[in-house]
């Protein structure tokens, strides 16, 4: 049996795969695309300075435990995977 990756793995998968094209036309362009990108980093850095320190702590908190997560997924599917390589 042939186990499929996850959708959202292979959507990002073929994300990361059309970024990477080389000499190829990029099938749309945002126009001002860093510009929105700078103003809607400022804005978030506005929002946040509005926010007690007590939202911000358990922000951190919770950003954290997802990021400690994900490392621990990402290691387990490199264990997984690079196992598999040696049978």
């Amino acid at each position: 049996m042939v186990m499929q990756p996850p959708a959202p793995r292979s959507a990002l998968h073929r994300s990361s795969t059309y970024s990477g094209r080389t000499g190829a036309e990029r099938p749309f362009r945002l126009p001002l695309g860093f510009t929105i990108t700078a103003v809607v980093t400022v804005l978030c850095v506005l929002l946040l300075t509005q926010q007690p320190l007590a939202n911000l702590l358990a922000a951190l908190g919770a950003l954290a435990v997802g990021l400690g997560l994900y490392a621990i997924t990402r290691y387990g599917a490199y264990v997984t995977r690079s196992s598999r390589s040696v049978e």
